[in-house]
């Protein structure tokens, strides 16, 4: 393994001049999760990946800051370096992942075996 993930099925699309997205999260205190994003212009199975800053267990619900610009493009944990940039016009597709990797490849510290839990109360575009 290494990774759990899951994608967002409907469709979406942002403003071409979104810079940044905001998150409302709350974690289980793991570290490793990220924020996917999909994008027209990109290859077959590239994902633009952001690692989600680590959250403390039991604290309410934070609102993250998420530039777009932060987003590097990976391909099966690896760095995908021919992928274009992400422009947000071509944001298709989103997901959420517990990971071993970074964000533009290479594995870093494991990740515990056991269950785990981010919970998420409002995605939007950032002012």
């Amino acid at each position: 393994g290494g990774f759990a993930s899951v994608r967002y099925l409907g469709e979406i699309s942002l403003s071409p001049e979104a810079e940044a997205l905001s998150l409302e999260a709350r974690s289980d205190g793991r570290k490793g999760y990220k924020l996917t994003l999909n994008s027209a212009a990109a290859p077959q199975g590239v994902s633009y990946q952001l690692v989600l800053p680590q959250l403390d267990e039991g604290a309410p619900f934070e609102r993250l800051r998420l530039p777009l610009a932060d987003f590097k493009p990976s391909l099966r944990g690896r760095p995908a370096t021919d992928a274009p940039p992400l422009r947000a016009a071509d944001v298709r597709g989103l997901g959420l992942m517990l990971s071993r990797y970074e964000s533009g490849g290479g594995i870093k510290e494991p990740i515990a075996p056991g269950s785990f839990q981010l919970r998420l109360r409002r995605l939007a575009e950032a002012d």
